[in-house]
């Protein structure tokens, strides 16, 4: 039988995309109950569908349409109503699509940009479409505004001060809350004159946002300066939208200082009084610090580092020469005051004083004299610079036992992980971090020359003997040996060759099974008498040991001299002198399994015969990885080793530790200045057998001297021999990780 007597034909299948021709009522029926029938597409809402959207706001638009499937896309566009609405207009996209939920629902949320125009408002509307962006509009939501935004940024003093803080306050009317940015120009504009970033960002919660400015003073006389503040939006490059002048008044003039002796020759045991004048400096506090000549000591005067306190634009001080018992025969001691602006100036030098000479009235046994090497240190810093992100490393040096510092600051960051322990020759300062050049300084006039980066994780640690007078060898973290026999070269590029060749383990015992690999993490290289050695911990190549190497050639070649399974990733090979005779000692530990063992100490006089001295008790440094300065140094006098447990990641410890054979170790004492307690980031030896430690007090390294009694230090001190900023103030924004003072010569590395 044919449907309806065949008059409209056979039967058609609709679908949501056509129904054309003829359709059987019940057919239509039950395509309409099946989904399967083409709907109308309409444009039903938009909410809000009037509204103010203003500049940097994202606000919501809920789009509802019928006729569209769970998932259909809809399309929509902005047409302007009102001035000129056009894609600059938007953060987001000017057109594009949205996806339907099954509600026949979709947001749009566009995000208005910021700008500087001051055109009035503008007025636009969101046209919804079909198919496409192009396609037929379905309908279009009500007038939208954009209203114009206006800004105003007004100082809470537009004459300020040097050494005051400006506020900035940005108000705004038709504005929307958010991130804004301000930028500074102008002859005030740099790190001289204010210690605020040059750019930045500020709150603002929709009507005012506020961002400090903080002027130094520079200690110039200058004149007055202007600084141009900018507020800007959408980055520190932006539009800007508002500006104020500030006119910095030159209130931190220059110093002048002038300086007068009570006397230019004193008796030791008397005091010679310096007075101090000053202009443009009517109050406050300045360093003095004494130069002093070759013959004399660090010991020879009351201080060489002070304060003085100007009031009424006058001070004073008095440094006593000491009466020391002993007869300078031929020696020829005299010093100088030197003045500067610190420690809340630039660091500048304001005065010097007359020579002021030292009679030897206080006779008794020969002084002691001390070579300038053995009066020789290095101290090192990490810093962050004034930007916060950026990370730098000064070093300090000094050939007179601090009494005068030479500080190279801004330097390559070293890392504050993955070094070495300096070396200390009869010449030079040899230093290399995990990052960055090497670095060598002369000996005699702290001069620096800085090595290339090649050999860059080889060449971490250096050292050297007397016998030579040309090679200086090196070893890495993980790298192999390398040596250059030009160490007075001062052109560093490609400076260090690799040493692979080694001839054999010696027979005393070990394990055979040689190799000519020489990576591993280190535990150092050093020199001992004639000899060099360099400490190895294995774990790959076929090996898993604690190996020693030696050279006898100054490094060119090695010898491969003991190995012990398995191996240990920490380690500190040391070289110590003055030691039972001459001694290596090695801190690692005695490895039952690779890496695991009880904290151990060995210790050889050739590097082939190496005795187990047993398991390490009490404080003592475990066995140290190349990431840090764990390390103990040895005083002659005191005959014990002494260390502060200090680690490149802490900030120093007041406890110091000793030890008379580096394996039963016990507190020493806590370090003190004034009877209060000061971390010291490690200790070093002073040529009588004092101790020096030192201690990082924000911008500055001190330098606190511990006197020695016989075999026994006194921690507490009275002496704080010198007081350095490791930066000027416009570079520094706090002090990092990594941090600590070595030396002398002779004091850990041998020879």
């Amino acid at each position: 039988m044919k449907r309806n007597g065949g008059i409209i034909g056979p039967r058609k299948v609709p679908n949501l995309s056509e129904a054309q021709g003829i359709y059987d009522v019940y057919d239509n029926y039950i395509a309409r109950k099946d989904n399967a029938w083409p709907k109308r597409k309409v444009f039903i809402s938009c909410t809000p569908n009037v509204a103010n959207h203003y500049e940097g706001e994202t606000k919501n638009y809920t789009i509802v349409v019928d006729g569209f499937e769970t998932g259909n896309m809809i399309y929509y566009t902005y047409s302007s109503t009102g001035g000129t609405v056009n894609s600059s207009d938007f953060v987001s996209d000017f057109s594009g699509s949205l996806t339907l939920n099954s509600s026949g629902e979709a947001t749009l949320s566009p995000e208005i940009a910021r700008d500087a125009d001051s055109e009035g408002s503008d007025t636009f509307e969101i046209e919804i479409r079909k198919d496409s962006t192009s396609g037929t509009v379905l309908g279009s939501s009500g007038t939208i505004t954009i209203p114009n935004a206006t800004y105003t940024l007004t100082p809470s003093d537009s004459t300020p001060d040097e050494g005051t803080t400006v506020t900035m306050t940005l108000a705004g009317s038709n504005t929307y809350t958010g991130t804004h940015y301000y930028s500074l120009t102008g002859t005030g504009a740099n790190v001289v004159d204010t210690t605020t970033s040059l750019t930045g960002s500020f709150s603002f919660d929709g009507t005012s946002g506020t961002f400090p400015i903080v002027l130094r003073n520079d200690w110039t006389t200058e004149g007055n300066e202007t600084l141009t503040v900018q507020a800007r939006v959408n980055s520190t490059s932006g539009p800007i939208v508002a500006t104020s002048t500030l006119t910095i008044q030159d209130t931190s003039l220059t110093p002048i200082v002038s300086i007068s002796e009570s006397a230019t020759s004193v008796n030791e045991g008397s005091s010679v009084t310096f007075t101090l004048s000053t202009t443009n400096f009517p109050s406050g506090t300045l360093t003095y610090r004494v130069s002093m000549s070759a013959d004399m000591e660090i010991t020879d005067v009351s201080a060489v580092y002070g304060e003085v306190s100007i009031s009424s634009s006058s001070g004073s001080f008095s440094i006593t020469a000491t009466s020391d018992g002993l007869t300078e025969t031929g020696q020829t001691e005299t010093f100088q005051v030197k003045i500067y602006n610190d420690p809340d100036g630039n660091g500048a030098l304001l005065a010097t004083s007359a020579t002021i000479t030292i009679n030897d009235t206080s006779t008794g046994s020969t002084e002691p004299t001390y070579e300038i090497y053995e009066k020789t240190y290095m101290a090192i810093c990490n810093y962050r610079y004034l930007d916060n992100s950026t990370y730098r490393t000064s070093f300090m040096v000094t050939n007179d036992e601090f009494a005068n510092i030479t500080v190279y600051d801004d330097q390559s960051y070293i890392q504050s992980s993955g070094t070495q322990t300096p070396t200390f020759t009869r010449e030079f300062i040899w230093f290399k971090g995990y990052w960055g050049p090497a670095h060598r300084w002369e000996i005699g006039d702290l001069s620096n020359h800085d090595t290339s980066t090649s050999h860059n994780y080889s060449s971490n640690h250096h050292a050297a003997i007397d016998a030579a007078t040309d090679n200086i060898s090196a070893c890495g973290w993980s790298g192999g040996l390398t040596y250059e026999s030009d160490a007075d070269n001062t052109n560093f590029d490609n400076f260090f060759k690799d040493t692979n060749t080694i001839t054999g383990i010696l027979s005393d015992g070990s394990p055979s099974g040689l190799s000519t690999v020489t990576s591993g993490y280190t535990y150092g290289i050093v020199g001992l008498g004639t000899m060099l050695f360099s400490g190895k911990g294995t774990s790959g190549s076929g090996l898993d040991h604690i190996r020693v190497f030696r050279s006898l050639d100054e490094g060119v070649t090695w010898q491969e001299t003991w190995q012990k399974q398995y191996y240990s990733f920490g380690g500190f090979l040391g070289a110590y002198p003055d030691y039972n005779g001459g001694k290596l000692l090695l801190w690692t530990k005695d490895t039952t399994s690779s890496n695991s063992g009880p904290s151990s100490l060995f210790s050889s006089s050739d590097g082939v015969t190496w005795t187990d001295e047993g398991e390490t008790t009490g404080s003592a440094i475990g066995a140290p990885s190349y990431r840090d300065w764990r390390y103990p140094v040895y005083n002659k006098d005191t005959q014990k080793f002494y260390h502060t447990n200090h680690s490149t990641y802490s900030s120093g410890s007041s406890s110091v530790y000793e030890s008379a054979d580096g394996v039963t170790w016990t507190t020493s004492g806590s370090t003190q200045y004034n009877g209060v307690s000061k971390s010291v980031n490690n200790v070093v030896v002073m040529p009588n057998g004092d101790m020096l430690g030192h201690h990082q007090n924000g911008r500055f390294a001190e330098f606190y001297r511990f006197s020695r009694s016989g075999t026994s230090i006194t921690w507490n001190t009275t002496n704080l021999v010198n007081k350095v900023p490791i930066t000027d103030s416009a570079s520094y924004y706090d002090t990092y990780y990594g941090r600590a003072v070595f030396g002398p010569y002779g004091a850990v590395n041998g020879p």
